[in-house]
């Protein structure tokens, strides 16, 4: 399954939820706690997913935005 994700990263509390566009289209808003520095956020973001889809984080991937709050999140095992 692949998924847009929104992240916010260095927010006082974390949270997940899904928000819709005018198009319908939904994304994956994630608030983490760590910062964007060295690849933190990227890792919080993996962790976050897998607590909320209940999935390994080794089945998690970033297919784009590693630099970016806009990201394109591969996570297999799930429909």
């Amino acid at each position: 399954m692949k998924i847009t994700v929104h992240v916010k990263p260095g927010s006082r509390k974390e949270s997940i939820e899904w928000v819709s566009n005018l198009f319908g289209e939904k994304t994956l808003v994630v608030k983490i706690r760590e910062k964007p520095v060295d690849g933190e956020a990227n890792r919080g973001l993996i962790q976050a997913l897998s607590d909320f889809f209940d999935v390994p984080k080794s089945h998690i991937t970033i297919l784009h935005g590693h630099t970016a709050r806009e990201k394109v999140v591969e996570i297999v095992g799930k429909e």
